[in-house]
């Protein structure tokens, strides 16, 4: 056995040797389970027998790939469109599968891969919130797993949550890596997810920080970056064969000879199949905001002066006037760039030459001191500045508050992701060649060893780093990818870049027995929603949400499987659409190695002498102090002394589950102490909870296998007309235990099959002590805008109303449901069918979408306060709209307060509300779209763009152009800026108005009035009441001044007003205030035939939101928001809240009607899953400081109302006990049992701690099988799954199908033909885009 590392002092803390293979002697449950050491992988074998590694599938080589931020689309393998092609990673399910409907465990970064590492939820830490969440002393993760399995592990990439602490200095990782079990690393640290910073090998910085730069958030959503060749290049691109079937929505599989597909459009289409049960006459492409692209074949019949889209007739005659565009839907703009960065762009972001660098510090300069970095910021300011830049735009302040940080000499962002996979390939070349190399058959292989490594890509993740070089010589070389600009040249180099692993591991001779799971850690951001997606590619598809939403876009994410010797083959190229979470992975990974979990019977509470024999301390394994007196040295000597195989045996000085050292690292000062073969049986208590954690205590708590999904199930053999056999096989995984998936912000929902309830808010309980939820005001904007006013409901201490009058009531209560300590939302639920709607959308008109929008406006303009500010949170120069608590302060965060919370009463935050703010959570409906634009041109008729930009004719720098966007202006947003406008009220308007009048007109100050005769009748027509919306101007206008630099004395507008030839004048910001319209309809007239009166922009009929939800009145518009569980503390005047005869908790049947039984079946049940999470056992105080007390050694308590609630002297100490195991916790199992089981006989009580506990891997007995029984009459079972994407599905997918065959998934049939040498051969046709030999432009992969 190796020896380990003693004490560390000048480097991380960690096992000394990567040969070092956990070989520590078998635990209890390994001994229970009859696993024994000496049957583990990697021992010595025949090479070509069954036990050779290459042979093994109990023992498969695994690789982790998990990106940052990838959409479900982004795969092209899932995204009818293919614009952003990826051939590499497609390929991976042709020897595996596609499971379809995979998740993240969350919709947030850090919780997520905290989910994947510890098969654990989140929020069974005592914490629903997202918060950096850190790997609790004693837990077990992934790579322990593999280790104790005799597996080289290996770290590439983000390494989270295994890199949280840095020396001073930024030398190493104090517990990195190797602390948690992985033999080789290699590792960046960067800030937030922005450039800059600095690589680390096995925790060791490469390089010092001792160089600092000025690293700029600069994203990559700027269309001016966006690059789309000339015509003639299109042309020659066109004529090409091998590139027609990027026109698969304009031709049948791209040729033309197979006739064209009536109205659809070209370049390139949307990724949703419009108005489908209308014919495809119907089709329409729209972008993600539902507005309709517009063909050439309309310019005859439009009036305005939109740009068209020339459309060619055939690929090969795309002549000069008749050329493929990509046209920004919102302008109406064709956008042509040339292969250099624009002039503009240069000057705005100070970037290099060539496109492929503009992420990193200004100027590419770094410094050997902070003092020179910050010099240089106030140089480029100055500069920015002196070329027109505004201080108050986003450019400017983007350079000016980040501050200067430190970085390595030479680092380049824009190589971190080449460096990780070529870390990585190095990486598994090294293992291979080392531990598992190839032996000639029969030939005994004493190093036998599989690897795993977790590849963890920063990619795509913003601002979208890679390092290709750009040839001029060969311009269309990435096209079509580089028509997404900066994000899709990202995609089609990442892509690249997984298959040069792959082809190492092919060439490897590894291939077949490597199991490659390829997953994301959570959605994209709200970019998605934006760019790229005017230009076709959906990164999300059809779903609703982004990252941080509880909506699939949020956590439904690519996950797909390779292994070819592991997964039957009459399952390859196939999809899953089933559930199945990343949390997963860890039972997986131990069913494939036959590895025993411990049960739920050794997942307890802590406990001391005082409730434990002395034979159950011995469990425990780490031994405390012989006394005070025992130094360090002498217990560590100790302690080496006496263990043999992981197990003390020294002088009996008693047992404990408390780590033997104090202080801050006080786990890592043990491990290092005693070293890792001593200690790792040891259980520790859990702070957050009172759990036991280890290899014999609490462990991958919910994680339930899916391994029975990568085999098949033969039922039956016929003969085909040639006489072969044909074998019909069946996935063996026809049903899946419940899953939970989660928001951010507390938010939950639980899965049956295709059945989706969804749970906003999070747990609110006296126990559960402090946490970030606690920090918002959570009373709503209408509230806090009636603040000093009779109209504010406001209560006294025992919950009476003060003022019975009053009309605006508290969207929370500080007497809620569960206690008093703080004011917090109540839960709020929503049922969905995903195959009836899977983009979790409802039909809402123009006007209703358009009122929701308003209202959210005005209620934050009463406040004084932007849209803006609003959705990033808190002021840090104000105190009017949330309530903060006094520790932000003390804890160093006082400009870092939480978001605020939904306006209409629901969701903890901006991200949380189902009322919905983005375009893509409703369907639209779309009448009348002439008379409407018709109606806002005449609002311009005065010829200024005071209400619509585009009417506005003006020249910047001497070219004409007109107003641009009506879009959010940081000067007149309220509060935004010192200069600007500070109060969103029509009195505030009219201050602001006189204060810009009288700088420029007044004699003491620009005096323009008697310099040049500026009048306010002509230079200062400032709008009536009403007629401008605060916070918005044009887009393009820049005001003028009559003095300076040529480019500002040539900012002007032409006027009609003015007499004579000669209307120009010096824009101001009179004509820049404009009137934001109704943005979320199509403006394009129709062609005849194409369309009806009014018309969807989603495809599926059943887009009615919800399968239930009432409605109340909110601000004079009507908005679902009845489901809320009932609250007695409310009175009868919110009856959204106050529920007579329902208690307080439940939901209402008349909220949920027919599906109140189902609906209420599925609410227990995530209530019983969740366990102690949810509704505690043992006390749990957090103070503001974070300090925790767990009381696992007393009674359960309840919340009395009190501050320290009230301990159940009828109850049993919880010390020793399974969780869940308490009276109280019986009592409420029972009442929830109840309700599942439709009050039939029989409860059984469930563990507290985790879903492993509860749930069958197969799926069979779920808990979620009663509520079956509850469905309504009439209504599809949960596992009648045909999946409704609301795309054009049969462009996706490994194999092909068509509108009239089934889904190629777990329900399928799966056919094999024997040939005559006995091998397997698929009927099945493969997708033309996978077929040998690759012909496709963009689908030729690298293995």
């Amino acid at each position: 056995m190796q020896a380990l590392l003693e004490t560390v002092v000048f480097g991380p803390v960690g096992y000394d040797s990567e040969d070092y293979a956990f070989d520590f002697g078998e635990t209890e449950t390994e001994r229970e389970n009859n696993w024994k050491l000496s049957k583990r992988c990697g021992q010595r074998a025949a090479a070509g027998t069954p036990l050779d590694q290459r042979n093994d599938v109990k023992c498969p080589n695994v690789i982790l790939i998990n990106t940052d931020d990838m959409a479900w689309s982004d795969v092209s393998i899932n995204n009818p469109s293919k614009l952003v092609p990826t051939p590499n990673i497609d390929k991976l399910v042709s020897k595996g599968v596609n499971f379809r409907d995979g998740h993240s465990c969350t919709s947030r970064c850090a919780p997520s891969r905290y989910c994947l590492m510890t098969g654990r939820y989140h929020f069974r830490r005592g914490d629903y919130h997202y918060e950096p969440i850190v790997i609790e002393p004693g837990r077990k993760i992934l790579p322990q797993l593999f280790k104790r399995n005799n597996y080289h592990t290996m770290v590439v990439g983000k390494a989270q949550p295994v890199d949280r602490t840095l020396d001073s200095e930024n030398r190493f990782f104090l517990d990195g890596t190797r602390f948690w079990g992985f033999d080789k690393s290699f590792n960046s640290r960067s800030y937030c997810c922005r450039p800059g910073g600095g690589y680390f090998e096995d925790d060791y910085a490469l390089a010092p920080f001792n160089r600092w730069g000025i690293f700029t958030d600069f994203r990559d959503g700027d269309e001016k970056m966006n690059w789309v060749q000339d015509r003639d290049l299109e042309k020659e691109f066109f004529d090409k064969k091998e590139n027609w079937h990027f026109l698969d929505g304009y031709y049948k599989d791209g040729d033309e000879r197979n006739g064209r597909i009536r109205s659809s459009y070209k370049a390139y289409w949307s990724a949703v199949k419009h108005s489908r049960n209308s014919g495809e006459r119907r089709r329409r492409r729209r972008d993600a905001n539902g507005r309709m692209a517009v063909r050439d074949s309309r310019a005859t019949k439009r009036k305005d002066d939109t740009v068209q889209i020339s459309e060619g007739k055939k690929p090969r005659e795309l002549g000069k006037n008749n050329y493929l565009r990509f046209r920004n839907i919102d302008t109406g703009e064709v956008i042509i760039a040339s292969y250099e960065v624009p002039q503009e762009a240069k000057e705005t972001v100070k970037v290099r030459e060539k496109r492929s660098f503009y992420e990193f510090a200004e100027g590419q300069k770094t410094f050997g001191s902070k003092v020179e970095a910050e010099a240089y910021r106030e140089e480029v300011l100055a500069e920015m500045v002196a070329n027109g830049i505004r201080e108050n735009s986003q450019q400017y302040k983007n350079v000016r508050d980040e501050p200067v940080k430190p970085t390595q000499e030479g680092f380049d962002s824009s190589e971190t992701m080449y460096m990780f996979h070529k870390k990585a390939r190095e990486y598994i070349e090294d293992s291979v060649n080392t531990k598992n190399p190839i032996t000639k058959e029969g030939e005994i292989k004493n190093s036998n060893r599989p690897f795993f490594m977790y590849l963890a890509f920063r990619a795509p993740h913003r601002p979208s780093s890679h390092n290709l070089t750009f040839d001029e010589e060969n311009p269309m070389e990435f096209y079509p990818h580089i028509s997404m600009g900066k994000p899709g040249e990202q995609l089609l180099q990442f892509d690249e870049l997984i298959g040069n692993i792959m082809k190492t591991v092919t060439d490897l001779k590894i291939a077949e027995n490597t199991l490659v799971l390829f997953t994301s850690d959570n959605g994209p951001d709200i970019m998605a929603l934006n760019y790229p997606a005017r230009y076709g590619h959906h990164r999300m598809s059809t779903m609703r949400g982004k990252k941080s939403s509880i909506y699939e876009a949020g956590h439904r994410v690519p996950f797909i499987s390779w292994w070819p010797k592991g997964i039957h083959q009459s399952l390859w190229g196939t999809n899953y659409d089933l559930p199945v979470g990343q949390t997963d992975l860890f039972a997986t990974f131990a069913d494939i190695m036959e590895y025993p979990l411990p049960g739920g019977e050794k997942c307890t509470y802590a406990y001391d002498e005082q409730t434990a024999s002395s034979e159950k301390m011995k469990r425990l394994g780490r031994p405390k102090r012989l006394n005070r007196q025992e130094s360090d040295i002498d217990y560590e000597r100790r302690i080496k002394d006496n263990t043999v195989d992981g197990y003390y045996t020294g002088p009996d000085s008693g047992f404990t589950s408390e780590v033997s050292y104090r202080g801050r690292n006080g786990f890592l000062d043990e491990k290092a102490g005693v070293g890792y073969s001593n200690s790792e049986t040891w259980l520790t208590v859990e702070d957050n909870t009172g759990f036991l954690v280890g290899w014999d205590g609490c462990m991958a708590e919910d994680s339930v296998s899916f391994a029975s999904a990568f085999k098949a199930d033969h039922f039956k053999t016929t003969m085909n007309k040639k006489r072969n056999e044909v074998h019909h096989y069946k996935s063996k995984q026809q049903v899946v235990p419940a899953k939970i998936f989660a928001g951010k912000l507390g938010d939950l929902s639980i899965r049956f099959g295709r059945y989706k309830l969804v749970r906003f808010n999070a747990p609110k309980d006296l126990r559960t002590g402090y946490n970030k939820q606690h920090e918002a005001g959570h009373e709503g904007a209408e509230w806090k805008a009636a603040e000093g006013t009779q109209a504010q409901c406001r209560y006294n201490e025992d919950g009476s109303k003060i003022n019975p009058d009053c009309t605006v009531e508290k969207q929370c209560r500080s007497h809620t449901t569960w206690g008093k300590t703080f004011c917090m939302r109540d839960h709020y639920y929503q049922l969905w069918d995903l195959e009836k709607n899977f983009g979790e959308k409802r039909y809402c008109d123009n006007q209703e979408f358009e009122n929701s929008r308003k209202s959210f406006k005005e209620s934050i303009m009463r406040l004084g306060i932007s849209s803006s500010t609003y959705k990033r949170g808190f002021n840090k120069n104000s105190t009017t709209l949330f309530e903060r608590f006094d520790s932000e302060i003390s804890r160093g965060k006082k400009d870092k307060p939480p978001k605020g919370t939904d306006i209409y009463g629901i969701g903890t935050g901006t991200e949380s509300s189902p009322i919905g703010f983005l375009s893509s959570d409703c369907c639209k409906t779309v009448d009348n779209r002439r008379t409407r634009r018709n109606a806002e041109e005449e609002l311009g008729r005065n010829g200024l763009p005071r209400f619509n930009c585009a009417n506005a004719r003006i020249t910047i720098n001497g070219v004409e152009q007109d107003g641009g966007d009506c879009k959010m202006v940081d000067v007149y947003t309220p509060g935004e800026s010192t200069t600007g406008l500070q109060d969103g009220s029509w009195r505030g308007q009219k201050e602001f108005f006189a204060k810009i009048e009288n700088k420029f007109l007044n004699p003491s100050k620009f005096n323009y009035a008697n310099l040049y005769g500026w009048t306010p009748e002509v230079y200062f027509k400032w709008p009536s009441k009403g007629q401008w919306t605060p916070g918005f101007g044009c887009s393009k206008m820049r005001t003028g001044r009559e003095e300076g630099p040529e480019k500002v004395t040539a900012r002007k507008i032409w006027d009609e007003s003015i007499p004579g030839d000669d209307k120009w004048r010096i824009i101001t910001h009179a004509d820049r205030l404009c009137y934001i319209q109704d943005t979320s309809t199509d403006t394009g007239s129709e062609t005849l035939g194409d369309t009806t009166a009014t018309e969807s922009s989603c495809a599926v009929p059943d887009h009615s939101g919800p399968l239930a939800e009432g409605k109340v009145q909110y601000s004079n518009h009507f908005f679902s928001i009845n489901c809320f569980e009932a609250n007695s503390k409310y009175h009868a005047d919110t009856p959204s809240r106050h529920k007579p005869g329902v208690n307080d908790g439940d939901i209402d049947s008349v909220d949920f009607g027919k599906w109140f039984d189902f609906a209420n079946c599925l609410k227990s049940a995530l209530e019983i899953l969740e366990g102690q999470a949810h509704y505690p056992e043992a006390k749990n105080l957090k103070t503001s400081l974070g300090e925790v007390s767990v009381k696992w050694d007393e009674k359960p308590y309840i919340d009395d109302g009190s501050t320290d609630g009230n301990e159940i002297t009828d109850d049993v100490v919880l010390a020793g006990l399974e969780i869940g195991s308490s009276k109280t916790s019986k009592i409420r199992q029972k009442s929830l049992w109840n309700k599942v089981n439709n009050c039939n006989s029989g409860f059984q009580r469930f563990h507290g701690a985790g879903t492993r506990f509860i749930e069958n891997p197969t799926g069979a007995n779920s808990i979620l099988s009663k509520c079956e029984m509850l469905l309504p009459d009439g209504e599809k079972t949960s596992y009648e799954i045909k999946p409704d994407f609301d795309t054009t599905q049969t462009l996706m997918g490994y194999y092909e199908m068509n509108d009239f065959e089934q889904e190629i998934n777990q329900n399928s049939v799966h056919r094999l033909i024997v040939n005559d040498d006995g091998e397997y051969r698929n009927p099945r046709k493969i997708m033309k885009y996978y077929k040998q030999p690759y012909f496709h432009n963009g689908f030729i992969p690298r293995y």
